[in-house]
């Protein structure tokens, strides 16, 4: 452990090759930690643990190297401290300013890299510095694909905020000379401004959200913010830096002086931004706050916000958007931008086809009159046909592929990653092939188990776990007489996730005993079932047709289990049995040979249970995952 990485520590040769230099504090405290209230290191770049005298690791040098990277890239270093103290650093660590806001310039993935190495819990950075490099090395692809954005120079940026200062005293003068431009036409009152009300749009000027010239209750500097906000949001999403666009959105929402329509549409526009942008928990938790603020703010009754609150509450749900709640024709701004949420939301969810068949009709619609920035929300749409394409070109199989082939795979899937034009769930699915067909590799480099061993673990996983027969399939494990240790480790691991799958498939029978409706069950042929009438020795009851069928574990797909059983772990009044239930589902899923699924749930256990992540990590390297 360096301990005192900073830039003054990293000097570059002539041949522009980085050397870390001043070993002096790792010398000093090679035996240990400093115990002392005196700071070490230089504390604008050490890490928190440091500074709290916990335990630290190479995750410690991790964090100073992104907090140079932070100083380097923004020009100013991450904290600012008024006093040299251990108190004053671990204070100012717990509030570092967002790396975009800094330094807007930035790509979203160089600040994703930065930040998440300055995570101040030091089990959420980069486990190691081969990922960090690889992070960086794909970044610096990603922007070599598209092309970089070089700062503003100081003397421009000047010139900008005296055009700007002139601007705003034209404007609080009262020179409003373009339209009103509404968000949701045929909205009842949307902006307190009647249709018959607005004036003809000047295509040279900006969209004005709010004109206080048609309604003098309007602040004109609260206006001008507003209107500022927006179209600094609407520029933000035309230049793909839909993080920026969100805070623009967030401005005008949690602006207090901002009508309620105009506030409550811009948090929904928000929640765009964040699907965007790839972070679905984010919108969800957009949403689920805008639905609160329209009751907060007696909304709920007018007709934007009877419409806004329904479109919050079905795109904060986790389930799938029924089909009967897509809107059917696409003839105002609102329906057309719901619309497109619910897309994105699909997308997000892996259900790629909907998603498509949903953007390619948002691309066929429009232009709509006098809301010209839903073009840039069609523009968007139509980024997601392409990337659509694009993955359905890809080669990620596994099976039957040399050490080369795999190789290959893993390098073209590279080149896919760089030219995808969507964030979240496209680049996810590459990674997960990649990683797929990186643990294949790794399993043919290094180790290897016996035939024998992998065809009788093929009998008892089609005989027994295929049925959720887990106790029988843990006993046919233990009579299978074994030579090798990688073999018994991988047996090890099966006679565990027996014991939860057990657990898993007893809790889920007892809770569907009385029956269930609105569910959804599919079975592995394909058929759709919503109504379980209850739960036998074996399998479930279901009802179709008025008819009472019995369906055993082999026949149900499952997946469909694992969502079942999904409303059993985030159950609020269970919250304590949340990290059982996570593991008696990764285990299901393992064994149910739902690899991403448990690779997906085992991550979140690993949030709740740190000390998981050894065991899941033996699995994984027995397994050759």
């Amino acid at each position: 452990i360096h301990r005192d990485i900073k830039p003054a520590n990293i000097l570059i040769d002539e041949d522009e090759t980085a050397k870390l230099v001043d070993f002096g504090l790792s010398l000093l405290t090679e035996e240990g930690t400093v115990r002392s209230d005196e700071i070490w290191a230089t504390p604008t770049y050490v890490a928190p643990e440091v500074l709290e005298h916990a335990e630290e690791d190479h995750r410690a040098d991790i964090y100073a190297l992104g907090a140079t990277l932070y100083h380097a890239l923004a020009g100013v270093p991450p904290v600012e401290l008024k006093e040299i103290t251990n108190q004053a650093a671990c204070e100012a660590k717990k509030e570092v300013p967002s790396l975009k806001k800094v330094a807007p310039w930035l790509s979203n993935e160089i600040v994703q890299i930065v930040e998440r190495a300055m995570k101040h819990d030091p089990v959420r950075r980069f486990e190691d510095y081969e990922e960090f490099r690889t992070d960086l090395e794909m970044a610096r692809m990603v922007l070599k694909a598209k092309g970089t954005k070089v700062p503003v120079h100081g003397a421009i940026r000047a010139k900008r905020r005296e055009r700007d200062d002139a601007y705003r005293r034209v404007w609080l003068l009262g020179v409003w000379a373009v339209a009103f431009a509404t968000l949701v036409a045929g909205s009842i009152h949307f902006f307190k401004v009647g249709r018959g009300d607005r004036a003809e749009e000047d295509p040279k000027g900006p969209h004005l959200v709010l004109d206080p010239e048609r309604d003098p209750t309007l602040d004109p500097e609260v206006a001008m913010q507003i209107n500022e906000a927006y179209e600094g949001a609407r520029q933000a999403l035309a230049d793909d830096d839909f993080v920026v666009a969100e805070e623009q959105f967030l401005r005008v929402w949690h602006n207090e002086q901002a009508p309620t329509e105009t506030g409550a549409w811009a948090g929904f526009e928000a929640a765009v931004a964040a699907f965007l942008d790839g972070r679905s928990a984010d919108a969800r938790q957009h949403l689920a706050d805008l639905y609160d603020f329209v009751g907060e703010r007696q909304a709920a009754e007018t007709v934007m916000g009877r419409r806004l609150q329904s479109a919050a509450e079905l795109l904060t749900d986790l389930r799938f958007v029924p089909q009967e709640r897509v809107p059917e024709v696409l003839d105002q701004p609102f329906r057309a931008t719901v619309f497109f949420a619910m897309a994105l939301k699909m997308w997000e969810q892996g259900e790629l086809e909907r998603a498509h068949a949903m953007f390619s009709k948002l691309s066929r619609n429009g232009p709509w009159p006098k809301a010209e920035w839903m073009g840039t929300y069609r523009q968007l749409a139509r980024r997601y046909l392409v990337d659509y394409k694009l993955l359905g070109k890809a080669d990620y199989g596994i099976e039957g592929k040399s050490r080369a082939e795999l190789q290959a795979s893993i390098e073209a899937l590279d080149e896919l990653y760089t030219s995808l034009l969507t964030r979240g769930r496209a680049r996810f699915n590459v990674k997960v092939w990649q990683s797929g067909l990186r643990g294949r590799l790794r399993h043919l480099r290094t180790r290897k188990v016996q035939d024998d061993w992998r065809v009788l673990l093929e009998e008892v996983g089609e005989r027994h776990f295929a049925n959720a027969q887990f106790p029988e399939g843990a006993k046919a494990l233990e009579k299978i007489e074994l030579a090798g240790g990688l073999e018994r480790n991988q047996r090890a691991a099966l006679l565990f996730f027996c014991r939860e799958a057990e657990i898993f498939v007893e809790e889920l029978a007892r809770t569907l005993g009385p029956g269930a409706d609105g569910v959804v069950l599919n079975t592995r042929s394909g058929t759709r079932y919503t109504q379980i009438i209850g739960s036998q020795k074996g399998g479930l009851m279901v009802e179709k047709d008025g008819a009472a069928l019995s369906l055993s574990w082999k026949k149900i797909e499952p997946g469909s289990l694992l969502v079942l059983h999904r409303v059993l772990i985030d159950d609020p009044n269970t919250v304590e049995k949340k990290g059982d239930r996570l593991l008696q589902a990764v285990a299901f899923a393992w064994l149910s040979n739902l690899r991403n699924e448990a690779r997906g749930m085992a991550g979140e256990l690993i949030e709740r249970r740190p000390d998981f992540r050894v065991r899941w990590e033996q699995v994984l390297e027995d397994f050759g995952e």
